[in-house]
């Protein structure tokens, strides 16, 4: 009985999985909590209370409820941090924006956002050098850095690596990877689902 069932629930993840990443390549590990009981044991990942936290967070922002997460979106294109903030917010997520490094650095001491979103090349002050001055300051030190950039290789990873930041996202932004991307890295800042642990 417990073997079928186990089946069963490996169905319905791995349609699941496909629906909601197609090529984004997310994966279980990165968006998800570990099951419970028999699951557990089977070693199945469940995509499921991350996205059910985006829906409870959504229902709460419809509801007139504004505090969600706060999220700092970095770039110096205008256009773009637009695109990006009102994705954040349909996802129930309160945005700031910043234009440049400098602001950035600004604005992270003194609105203290869960999570950064920062674009890697900008004017005035670059990316790299924001993400370590953000990470030198102590009231910033632990807040999560996303960077966003258009030039996907090696050497930019590294570097971002090696300034502080703890995600990776190559533009084009896939909008549906980057809203699971950052419900994860503010899953203490949100209602968790009943019975989730923490990924």
């Amino acid at each position: 009985m417990i073997s079928d069932f186990r089946f069963q629930i490996f169905i319905i993840l791995s349609i699941h999985v496909n629906y909601s990443f197609g090529k984004t390549g997310q994966g279980a590990r990165n968006a998800g909590a570990r099951a419970h009981g028999p699951l557990e044991e089977a070693g199945v990942w469940v995509f499921l209370p991350i996205e059910i936290c985006l829906a409870e967070r959504r229902k709460r922002m419809r509801q007139g409820d504004s505090s969600g997460p706060l999220v700092l979106v970095v770039d110096d294109y205008e256009d773009t941090r637009v695109l990006i903030r009102r994705q954040l917010e349909l996802g129930g997520f309160r945005v700031v924006e910043a234009s440049d490094g400098r602001e950035a650095v600004e604005r992270a001491a003194s609105h203290r956002p869960a999570v950064i979103l920062m674009d890697l090349n900008m004017p005035v002050l670059d990316g790299f050098t924001a993400a370590l001055r953000i990470r030198e300051r102590e009231e910033t030190r632990g807040v999560p850095i996303v960077a966003l950039t258009a030039y996907d290789t090696a050497e930019s990873r590294a570097a971002a690596r090696a300034v502080g930041c703890s995600e990776y996202v190559a533009k084009p932004v896939a909008f549906d990877a980057l809203l699971l991307l950052v419900a994860r890295l503010t899953q203490g800042s949100r209602v968790e689902a009943p019975g989730a642990e923490p990924v």
